[in-house]
């Protein structure tokens, strides 16, 4: 018998895909899917200027807005190379006195990637993060030998930096169904500006 490779028809994924979003709706409604609440922990920003360090209020501002918690938080603004990142254009690690976000380049997107992160070490459950995972069949949550783009982690980071992008006061990015609909698995409500 020969063996063959079957992948899942897009409609097929689609339809595995609101069933997920059904399921993770109603653990929201019923665990509390991810953790929210009125304000974050206590946050500092050290470097930049006043635009950098405006553009980074105007991001945690993003997150507060959307009932999206982040931990507490130690903004660094970098000078404007990626070897003060280790490379990257900004990165978030977890450290025992808080998260650090990183930014090399001081750009909104990249921002809330990087905030997303925090946000997603802190707020996602095992249930969320499985919900979110069935919806890119393929990937992995995460692992550094692995490509970027098939790492669920960042799916995630850039899913919230998506919405929160086309949420704000001046609107960068235009959002698809399928943000909407992962971020709807991955906050358990509405973007920001669907509640609007």
């Amino acid at each position: 018998m020969e063996a063959t490779n079957h992948k899942p028809s897009f409609r097929a994924a689609l339809g595995s895909a609101v069933i997920v979003a059904m399921i993770a709706a109603f653990a929201a409604l019923t665990m509390g899917a991810a953790r929210t609440a009125s304000a974050s922990p206590v946050r500092t920003v050290t470097g930049g200027d006043e635009t950098q360090r405006t553009l980074v209020e105007e991001a945690l501002a993003a997150f507060d807005d959307a009932g999206l918690v982040l931990p507490k938080l130690r903004v660094e603004i970098r000078a404007h190379d990626r070897a003060a990142c280790h490379g990257y254009r900004a990165y978030s690690e977890p450290g025992d006195r808080g998260d650090t976000v990183a930014l090399c380049f001081t750009d909104r997107f990249t921002l809330l990637h990087e905030l997303a992160h925090s946000w997603e070490r802190h707020a996602l459950t095992d249930e969320v993060r499985a919900a979110f995972m069935a919806l890119t069949p393929g990937q992995v949550w995460r692992d550094q030998a692995v490509r970027y783009n098939s790492q669920g982690v960042e799916d995630v980071a850039n899913t919230v930096a998506r919405v929160l992008s086309a949420s704000g006061p001046d609107p960068t990015r235009e959002v698809g169904a399928d943000d909407l609909t992962a971020y709807r698995i991955l906050v358990g409500s509405p973007s920001p500006s669907a509640r609007r």
